[in-house]
């Protein structure tokens, strides 16, 4: 079930934050449920033991811009009125990949910046073409990455959600632990 069909299976009263700070808990090796509808999600995200990871970043992005739309501002709502759309993660990777081309060399000490950072999603696509190429996958080579990674966003929630993401999926699936960037 792609996140979009999952996000609307959850009754609306129990979207909420506690349901998000659950969804980034997904992020630890061994991500421990605590709603009855937390242990769906869960179950839902996994395929042959492992979390889809993917499909859990395009979930919580799908998740913060359905919370802008509880947001007024003006006469419409904030996610319309700031352009906050979600962009599903399969779209960012292919964007990425042919961005990136065939050629990785000295990609330690290119940067990327993302102006419109979101749930992060373009950044975790770049990560992970530039992880999974690379035939040395080690703390310090992805901490130089993530050193030379700019982002920034009109909303300053989404800035948050992303910094909040970066270093929990770093970990998760890769097993590295970084150092998050002091902006």
């Amino acid at each position: 079930m792609n996140p979009v069909q999952l996000y609307k299976k959850i009754p609306k009263n129990l979207i909420n934050e506690k349901i998000k700070d659950e969804l980034l808990s997904f992020f630890s090796n061994q991500p421990k449920p605590i709603t009855g509808i937390g242990s769906i999600l869960l179950k839902e995200l996994t395929k042959d033991g492992s979390i889809q990871w993917s499909d859990l970043i395009d979930l919580i992005g799908y998740f913060h811009q359905k919370r802008k739309e509880d947001e007024d501002i003006w006469n419409t709502n904030k996610r319309k009125h700031f352009g906050i759309y979600y962009t599903p993660y399969s779209i960012a990777r292919r964007l990425v990949s042919e961005t990136v081309g065939n050629s990785i060399e000295d990609v330690e000490n290119k940067t990327f910046y993302e102006p419109c950072v979101g749930s992060g999603v373009f950044i975790i696509a770049y990560l992970d073409e530039i992880i999974e190429r690379s035939k040395d996958i080690n703390s310090k080579f992805i901490q130089k990455i993530i050193d030379n990674i700019y982002y920034s966003d009109i909303d300053e929630d989404a800035v948050g959600l992303f910094e909040s993401i970066l270093v929990r999926y770093i970990e998760g699936r890769y097993g590295v632990t970084i150092k998050p960037k002091k902006e």
